[in-house]
């Protein structure tokens, strides 16, 4: 008898155990559908963003009218006309991060579409490092085209989990981050390769694709270059605002300042609503 006491004791305490293993359920967030920014009176852009049914970029639709599609072929995504000077966009994936980015452009000479810019990304583990660039252009009045590679077009250094400077030539752009405010896993904001980061690009979707984000959200970011030719230095202070699970509003306050000139300072006010 006390041998089956014994035995049903410790398949109890095996099942309790076996359930203290089991890990939380961590339900999934909605995904970002809308965003808004305004300097003052002024709106910038407003960005809707649709998904396919297995929640994929479907388009991206801005109120001037402009309607970016998506379309998926294998490893390869396609945005389509994002731009007047561009006829598409072409996304090569490894997995579940983009290896490669092609640019392509109608050549003025002759109509035909070229690859214009070419980026190849380079990780460390999940971890967006480097990318290399070339570039072609077409020769004028004549056939054929030039190119010219960048091995390092882009650097990003990354410490404590999140991305402290990107790089380009001679230009810098430094970020500090938030100890205890983390990034929610929906929220597609990343340092972007442009020493201007109010633009839409800054919180496009895409960025998703692009590996680990940031673990912690901004307070700052300051930018400059280290040629003496360019002494504009930029500053942004970054204020959040969280519902829920949820980032909400952002108010960055960028000032913009030379020795030749008066500082400049603008607000920029930001919107993000969720799919329900």
């Amino acid at each position: 008898m006390k041998k089956y006491v014994f035995l049903l004791v410790v398949m109890t305490l095996g099942l309790l155990s076996c359930g203290d293993d089991d890990k939380p359920v961590i339900p999934e967030l909605d995904k970002l559908t809308k965003v808004v920014c305004a300097k003052g009176t002024d709106v910038l852009y407003f960005a809707y963003i649709n998904y396919t049914d297995d929640g994929k970029i479907a388009s991206m639709d801005f109120v001037n009218g402009k309607n970016v599609p998506f379309i998926y072929v294998g490893d390869k995504i396609t945005m389509v006309n994002p731009d007047e000077d561009i006829e598409r966009i072409e996304y090569l994936m490894n997995g579940n991060v983009i290896i490669k980015k092609s640019v392509n452009k109608n050549n003025p000479f002759n109509k035909e579409v070229y690859t214009s810019d070419e980026y190849n990304y380079l990780y460390n583990g999940a971890s967006l490092t480097s990318a290399s660039l070339t570039m072609k252009w077409p020769k004028e009045g004549e056939s054929g085209y030039e190119s010219q590679k960048f091995d390092k077009e882009e650097a990003y250094i990354w410490e404590n989990g999140n991305v402290t400077l990107f790089t380009q030539d001679k230009k810098r752009i430094e970020y500090k981050y938030s100890s205890t405010a983390l990034t929610p896993r929906n929220f597609p904001w990343r340092v972007i390769p442009s020493f201007n980061p109010v633009g839409f690009d800054a919180f496009s979707p895409i960025n998703l694709l692009y590996g680990n984000q940031s673990r912690n959200l901004p307070e700052s970011a300051n930018s400059y270059s280290l040629s003496g030719d360019d002494d504009t230095t930029a500053s942004y202070t970054y204020h959040f605002t969280t519902t829920g699970d949820y980032i909400t509003g952002l108010t960055i306050r960028e000032q913009i300042s030379s020795t030749d000139k008066i500082a400049e300072v603008n607000t920029y006010e930001y919107t993000f609503i969720y799919s329900k």
